[in-house]
């Protein structure tokens, strides 16, 4: 199953032009769109974000439980806090996510570290 193809027709079938398309998604360009209906494991989050911005669910086109296109969060960096309360979660968001990334990228270095010892030996 092609999720590039599956979101070119469904982009076609909402008859929404791509112009519209990429100014509701945030994207500057058309190429991205082209660009996403060539990923053949195009993600799910991308998916999902098509899926509000044309109003359509991919869950049943790809075989997916619902649930699962709706599990992820809406990116947050899209929204402009309006309050200070709003700033703050958001910046503590971004820490979370970023202690994450670096948690990852210390457990990677280090498994990195303990193969290349291996090899040596």
């Amino acid at each position: 199953m092609h999720k590039g193809e599956i979101l070119k027709t469904a982009v076609k079938e909402s008859g929404i032009g791509i112009d519209t398309l990429m100014q509701k998604m945030h994207y500057s360009s058309r190429n991205t769109y082209y660009y996403h209906t060539r990923q053949p494991n195009l993600s799910l989050l991308i998916l999902k974000k098509y899926g509000k911005a044309i109003n359509y669910d991919f869950s049943a086109d790809l075989g997916e439980p619902k649930q699962q296109l709706v599990l992820e969060e809406d990116p947050t960096y899209l929204v402009t806090p309006q309050t200070l309360e709003e700033a703050v979660k958001q910046r503590d968001f971004y820490w979370r996510l970023y202690m994450h990334q670096l948690e990852s990228y210390r457990k990677l270095e280090d498994e990195l570290n303990t193969l290349k010892k291996g090899a040596k030996s």
